[in-house]
Protein backbone atom coordinates (compact mmCIF):
# COMPACT_ATOMS: atom_id res chain seq x y z
CA UNK A 1 0.00 0.00 0.00
CA UNK A 2 1.52 2.87 -0.78
CA UNK A 3 1.31 6.60 1.71
CA UNK A 4 0.18 9.78 -0.25
CA UNK A 5 2.65 12.47 -0.14
CA UNK A 6 0.05 14.36 1.87
CA UNK A 7 0.02 12.14 4.59
CA UNK A 8 3.76 11.79 4.84
CA UNK A 9 3.97 15.12 4.77
CA UNK A 10 0.94 15.50 7.70
CA UNK A 11 2.96 13.02 9.65
CA UNK A 12 6.62 14.86 9.20
CA UNK A 13 4.60 18.09 10.79
CA UNK A 14 3.12 15.63 14.12
CA UNK A 15 7.04 14.45 14.54
CA UNK A 16 8.16 17.70 14.21
CA UNK A 17 5.03 19.32 16.60
CA UNK A 18 5.91 16.50 18.81
CA UNK A 19 9.77 17.41 19.18
CA UNK A 20 9.35 20.61 19.70
CA UNK A 21 6.96 20.57 22.55
CA UNK A 22 8.79 18.58 23.69
CA UNK A 23 12.27 20.58 23.68
CA UNK A 24 9.98 23.34 24.90
CA UNK A 25 8.68 21.11 28.58
CA UNK A 26 12.40 20.54 28.92
CA UNK A 27 13.18 24.04 28.82
CA UNK A 28 10.49 25.43 30.98
CA UNK A 29 8.04 22.92 32.22
CA UNK A 30 10.37 21.65 34.58
CA UNK A 31 12.43 24.49 35.54
CA UNK A 32 11.25 26.59 38.27
CA UNK A 33 10.53 30.57 38.36
CA UNK A 34 13.24 32.53 39.76
CA UNK A 35 10.91 34.14 42.42
CA UNK A 36 9.96 30.22 43.25
CA UNK A 37 13.58 29.77 43.63
CA UNK A 38 14.14 32.95 45.55
CA UNK A 39 11.62 32.27 47.99
CA UNK A 40 11.66 28.69 47.95
CA UNK A 41 16.01 28.92 48.78
CA UNK A 42 15.04 31.91 51.23
CA UNK A 43 12.39 29.62 53.42
CA UNK A 44 15.05 26.61 53.27
CA UNK A 45 17.67 28.63 54.34
CA UNK A 46 15.81 29.91 57.16
CA UNK A 47 14.40 26.52 58.42
CA UNK A 48 17.70 24.82 58.27
CA UNK A 49 18.76 27.55 60.53
CA UNK A 50 16.47 26.65 62.85
CA UNK A 51 17.04 23.31 62.56
CA UNK A 52 20.99 24.28 63.22
CA UNK A 53 20.38 26.51 66.01
CA UNK A 54 17.63 24.21 67.83
CA UNK A 55 19.02 20.84 67.31
CA UNK A 56 17.73 17.51 69.51
CA UNK A 57 17.70 18.08 72.97
CA UNK A 58 19.06 21.88 72.59
CA UNK A 59 15.89 23.07 74.17
CA UNK A 60 16.58 23.44 77.58
CA UNK A 61 14.98 26.59 78.88
CA UNK A 62 11.40 28.07 79.15
CA UNK A 63 12.56 31.08 77.07
CA UNK A 64 14.48 28.67 74.45
CA UNK A 65 11.48 26.65 73.89
CA UNK A 66 8.83 29.82 73.86
CA UNK A 67 11.13 31.78 71.13
CA UNK A 68 11.65 28.52 69.24
CA UNK A 69 7.84 28.19 69.79
CA UNK A 70 7.41 31.96 67.82
CA UNK A 71 10.55 31.08 65.52
CA UNK A 72 8.12 28.27 64.26
CA UNK A 73 4.87 29.32 63.89
CA UNK A 74 6.78 32.23 61.87
CA UNK A 75 7.83 29.72 59.72
CA UNK A 76 4.57 27.86 59.56
CA UNK A 77 2.79 30.68 58.33
CA UNK A 78 5.65 31.41 55.86
CA UNK A 79 5.66 28.07 54.67
CA UNK A 80 2.00 27.78 54.12
CA UNK A 81 2.29 30.86 51.84
CA UNK A 82 4.74 29.65 49.73
CA UNK A 83 3.31 26.11 49.42
CA UNK A 84 0.40 27.92 47.95
CA UNK A 85 2.06 30.20 45.54
CA UNK A 86 4.22 27.16 44.20
CA UNK A 87 1.24 25.49 43.95
CA UNK A 88 -0.48 28.14 42.30
CA UNK A 89 2.58 28.37 39.65
CA UNK A 90 2.57 24.73 38.99
CA UNK A 91 -0.49 25.25 36.70
CA UNK A 92 1.33 27.31 34.20
CA UNK A 93 3.26 24.78 33.56
CA UNK A 94 3.21 21.53 30.89
CA UNK A 95 3.73 19.27 34.02
CA UNK A 96 1.51 19.91 36.76
CA UNK A 97 1.59 16.56 38.57
CA UNK A 98 5.14 16.51 38.35
CA UNK A 99 5.27 19.97 39.71
CA UNK A 100 2.67 19.80 42.20
CA UNK A 101 4.51 16.41 43.80
CA UNK A 102 7.68 18.50 43.65
CA UNK A 103 5.89 21.20 46.24
CA UNK A 104 4.64 18.64 48.26
CA UNK A 105 7.65 16.74 49.24
CA UNK A 106 9.45 19.88 49.94
CA UNK A 107 6.66 21.07 52.02
CA UNK A 108 7.03 17.65 53.88
CA UNK A 109 10.56 17.98 54.55
CA UNK A 110 10.37 21.14 55.50
CA UNK A 111 7.34 20.73 57.96
CA UNK A 112 9.31 17.90 59.40
CA UNK A 113 11.72 19.74 60.74
CA UNK A 114 9.58 22.24 61.97
CA UNK A 115 7.35 19.69 63.99
CA UNK A 116 10.82 17.83 65.29
CA UNK A 117 11.31 21.65 66.59
CA UNK A 118 7.68 22.47 68.11
CA UNK A 119 7.32 18.89 69.59
CA UNK A 120 10.61 19.78 71.80
CA UNK A 121 9.57 22.77 72.74
CA UNK A 122 6.25 21.61 73.59
CA UNK A 123 7.48 18.58 75.69
CA UNK A 124 9.64 20.87 77.16
CA UNK A 125 7.14 23.24 78.76
CA UNK A 126 4.79 20.74 79.28
CA UNK A 127 7.81 19.60 81.88
CA UNK A 128 9.04 22.11 83.44
CA UNK A 129 4.98 22.77 83.94
CA UNK A 130 4.47 19.09 85.47
CA UNK A 131 7.92 19.90 87.71
CA UNK A 132 6.51 23.23 88.65
CA UNK A 133 3.08 21.48 89.87
CA UNK A 134 5.27 18.89 91.86
CA UNK A 135 7.52 21.83 93.93
CA UNK A 136 4.32 23.59 94.71
CA UNK A 137 2.73 20.53 95.88
CA UNK A 138 5.56 20.02 97.95
CA UNK A 139 5.51 23.33 99.54
CA UNK A 140 1.89 23.32 100.37
CA UNK A 141 2.49 19.67 101.97
CA UNK A 142 5.35 20.27 103.96
CA UNK A 143 3.43 23.62 105.23
CA UNK A 144 0.85 21.37 106.58
CA UNK A 145 1.81 17.93 107.56
CA UNK A 146 -0.70 15.92 108.19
Amino acid sequence: MKISPTIRILQALGFLLAGLMLSACATTGGAESPAGDAAERQLANAIQGLDQRYAAGSIQSRDAAETALQQVSANDVALQTWRTQAEQACYDRFFVNSCLIDVKLHRREFHMILQRIRIEANALQRKLHIEELDNNLKARQQQHPE
